[in-house]
């Protein structure tokens, strides 16, 4: 990691969260970690057809290896997703591992490829 990157990554997470952008769910089990979801929201404007005005980009689903395959993923996922009215989300967007696709197209997620990026060298 080059230097710095822990720092910058600490100072990031805690401003998104202090900013209400950031939101986070984790499953434990008498203080034992399960599982984790994460979410940035992204502020949007408003469309004719939709006034809410904020996308959730998933930016962290992990269960570890022991707790794969028990319904956690599908748990936490669903809590996410089911703060969509509370938090005024219009819709969720994420990039996938090929091991976590099925979860996510059970739970009507759709490949997209419409998306293009412009990298800005630092």
């Amino acid at each position: 990691m080059p230097a710095g990157f822990e720092a910058a990554t600490r100072s990031f997470v805690a401003a998104e969260r202090d900013g209400g952008r950031l939101h986070t769910w984790i499953a434990e089990d008498d203080g034992v970690f399960l599982g984790i979801v994460s979410i940035m929201l992204w502020a949007r404007p408003p469309q004719p057809e939709d006034l809410r005005t904020a996308e959730a980009y998933i930016i962290n689903m992990y269960v570890p290896p022991n707790n794969q395959r028990r319904g956690i993923g599908r748990l936490l996922l669903d809590e996410c997703i089911d703060s969509a009215d509370q938090l005024g989300i219009r819709k969720f967007l994420l990039h996938s591992t090929e091991e976590g696709r099925r979860l996510y197209q059970a739970r009507g997620f759709e490949a997209k490829s419409n998306w293009m990026e412009l990298p800005v060298k630092p």
